[in-house]
Order: structure tokens, then sequence, then C-alpha cells
């Protein structure tokens, strides 16, 4: 949601057109934030389409049109053909006028300007000049005030994007409130608490959130995704027509042409987007839980023991010398100058480099795995301790002998996942009347929550 939004607001810099850009979706976001069900629907690029729709109680549509310019007088008559002087934008069967929205402070000459237009025949279907105050709409907002919108770092900007980041925090709070109650759930918590901590973290989550977003689209709007461009435009021209297809349509706007530069520029914002994403979250718990666990030191030695056999062990044994006494595993190998001599030199450059390979490749998998699951403490310590002992056994062996490492450590790791969520019970999420009361009680009363 965020990086197509952010990609939908690069409209903002074109020039003349980004105010109406602007207009329309500043407009629209403060309808729905006052409870109207406010849609967008100038994409489709109809000609002389409305640009937003308001949807009524009893269903019916009222269509409006966006002009922003400086003046009143151009803002009106930029809804007139230059040709035949006629409003261009009606709709229905009997050519309905749609609703004109111009800057906030035009209202008064723009309704002015509107009667001279009915008077003089040009709006169709419209000859009482009293109904150019139900034709013209002033926006919420002024035309200096669009302009600060599409623009980096002022107040006019940051308090548009808040009030953008906020709608999609409260989307992102619903599923991490469902996710967290799980969580809480399965680590064994009772349904009091777990309920509780749910709420809390997705006010958390919805924080960070609607900080990506902002700040995403702050960042957007100084064109700092540009320095993506070249790193975009090449994966853009490598990539084939059917996965070009894909990406346009998933990520771009309803009825935008698949080409290069398109993908290229849903990319850029798609990369900006993570990186601040990457910014404001933390990496999760679980993948640290498997650096404490797992090192490349203990993998070179296992790799050591399983690869050369019985030489491979005495290796192994004298790799030894890297965590504990050098002497006493010299000792027991028969000579300390020997097995310190082995363990520097064929331990380290016979195995080292494919153990770090290897250990790399294990905890990028795993890292990649654990996000795609909901795991509690408890279960990660599982899961780290059970692949840590597929670690020590021929598994390590197979996967050094393995074509593709990565495939290997995926399947892996993600079947030791899939063996620990098995032994779970089945959790009931609350119900919304169920949340509603538990907050009720704990605020006393004092809000009511719907």
């Amino acid at each position: 949601m965020t990086d197509k939004r952010v990609h939908e607001q690069r409209k903002f810099t074109w020039g003349k057109s980004g105010k109406g850009y602007v207009a329309e979706q500043a407009n629209n976001l403060s309808d729905c934030l006052h409870g109207k069900k406010a849609v967008i629907i100038g994409n489709d690029n109809v000609l002389n389409g409305a640009d937003r729709s308001i949807i009524n109680r009893d269903g019916t549509k009222v269509l409006i049109q966006d002009k922003y310019y400086s003046t009143a007088n151009n803002s009106v008559n930029a809804a007139f053909d230059s040709e035949t002087g006629m409003y261009k934008y009606t709709y229905g069967k009997n050519n309905q006028p749609m609703i004109l929205e111009i800057p906030k402070g035009q209202g008064k000459k723009a309704i002015e300007i509107m009667e001279d237009k009915i008077k003089n025949g040009f709006v169709k279907g419209i000859n009482d000049p009293n109904e150019a105050k139900n034709l013209i709409k002033e926006g919420v907002y002024t035309f200096d005030q669009a302009k600060q919108i599409a623009k980096f770092g002022n107040i006019d900007s940051l308090k548009y994007d808040a009030k953008n980041g906020t709608i999609i925090a409260l989307g992102s709070m619903g599923l991490s409130f469902t996710l967290d109650f799980a969580s809480e759930m399965i680590a064994g918590n009772n349904w009091q608490d777990s309920l509780e901590k749910a709420g809390k973290n997705a006010l958390k989550s919805g924080v960070g959130v609607g900080t990506v977003y902002v700040l995403s689209s702050q960042l957007a709007k100084a064109k700092v995704n540009t320095i993506f461009a070249p790193t975009s435009e090449k994966i853009a021209n490598l990539l084939g027509n059917n996965l070009s297809n894909k990406i346009v349509t998933h990520f771009g706007e309803y009825g935008q042409a698949c080409t290069v530069n398109a993908v290229s520029t849903i990319l850029q914002h798609q990369f900006l987007t993570e990186t601040v994403a990457l910014v404001v979250f933390t990496v999760p718990d679980v993948v640290e839980l498997f650096s404490g666990r797992i090192s490349s030191k203990q993998l070179l030695i296992n790799l050591a023991i399983l690869i050369g056999g019985s030489a491979g062990a005495t290796l192994g044994m004298i790799a030894g010398s890297y965590v504990g006494p050098v002497g006493s595993i010299a000792g027991g190998l028969g000579g300390g100058y020997i097995g310190s001599y082995t363990s520097k030199t064929l331990l380290t450059t016979v195995f080292k480099e494919d153990a770090d390979e290897m250990y790399d490749i294990i905890k990028k998998q795993y890292s990649k795995v654990s996000q795609k699951y909901l795991v509690s403490q408890k279960e990660a310590d599982e899961i780290t301790d059970s692949l840590s002992k597929q670690l020590s056994t021929d598994t390590l062996k197979s996967m050094y002998e393995s074509k593709d490492r990565t495939k290997f450590a995926n399947k892996l790791i993600k079947g030791e996942f899939k063996n620990q969520i098995n032994k779970r019970k089945k959790i009931e999420i609350p119900t919304q009347e169920q949340v509603r009361k538990k907050y009720k009680n704990d605020l006393g009363n004092g809000i009511y929550i719907h």
C-alpha cells in the first residue's frame, strides 16, 4: 500500500497538471476522514471524465471534477471547451453537469463567473443562474497549499502525508493485532494478557507503518528515489513482457502503459520504501537467536569432521583448539606442534571458505523463512536447537555436496519451522465485541470504543 501510494504521488510534480492531481487526492482524503465514501476515479483517463466521486447513503453518486488554478477565472474557465465554450464535464443520458471543485477562497468569485456562463447558455441543461452555487464546490485546500503539498519538507506537505499515513497505519494495526494475539497465545500467555499485549503492539506497529509512509513520501517528493534509477533501469530492461505487465498491473495505476520507464519508476519507489522500512523496523529477535546459537566457527568444525572421515575427525579435534586449551587436544593427538600446525593450515585453507559461505547461506535463509512464520521464543529455541543438531550430522555434508546450497538450506530450515508449527493448538481470535468490552473496561467506561 505504501509503495503504491508513493508511486501515485509522482504526478504531483507534473507541471501545471500536478496541482490538479494534488487537489483530487487531498480533497478526497479530507472527505474520507470526515466519514464520506469518497473515491478517486480519474485514473481511468476517460475523456472529460470525473476525477472523483462521493457515494451518498442512498446509493446515489456525486461526480466531481477538480480544477486548481491561481485565480477563480482560470479555475472555472478550465472546465469549459476552448472552441465551443460549453461546459465539458457532464454525465448520464441527460448530460447532468458534474460538480466543479476549485481552490479554497475562490468560491464567491467562481460562483459569479458560473452564473454568467449559465446566463449565456454555456452549461447544457441548466437555465437558472442560481444553480451556479450548486455546481461550484470549494476544496479544503487553497491553490498555494496544493503547491506546497507537492513539495518536500513543509508543514502542508507533512500534514497531508501524516493523514495518509494514519489511514495506512490503521489498516496495518488490525493485522498486527491478530498476529500478535496469536503469538502471545502460542507463547502460553492467558487470554486477557494476550489481548492487552496485542493491543499495545498493534499501536506500535501502526506508528512504525505511519512513519515509513511519511518518510517515504517526503523523500519521493525530494526525488531521492532517483538514486535507484541506474539499478531499476537495468532490471527493467532485463525483465520479460509477462513479468513487467504483472509489476505494472499490481503496483502501477489503472490503465498505466507497460513501458520500461514505467517499470523502472515503480521499482524506484519500491526500493525507496523498502530502504526506509529497513531503517524504521529492527531485525527480528529470532534471527539474533540464530546468531547466538549457531556460529561459523562451529560449522567449520562440524564440516571438517563430516567431510574428512577419520582424517576430518582429527581435523575437527584440532580445530577445537580455537575454543579450548591447545595443549590438551594436541596432546591427545600425539603432539602439540602437529595439532596446532594442522588446524592453522589444513582446516582453514581446505574448509574455511566453504564453511563461511554455508554459514552465510543458512543465516540468510533462516532470516528469510522466519519472516514468514510467526513463532514464540520457546518455539524459536526448539527450532534452532533442532537445526543445530542437523548441522552436526550428515545433513551438513549433504549441503556441502549439494549443487544448490541455498535451495538446500531453505528446504531444511522451512521443514524445521513447519514441524514446530504442526505441534500447535488451534487459536480462536477475539471477536470485535470481546475486544470492545475488554478496552471499555480497562478505560473505566470513560471512552466508548466502536
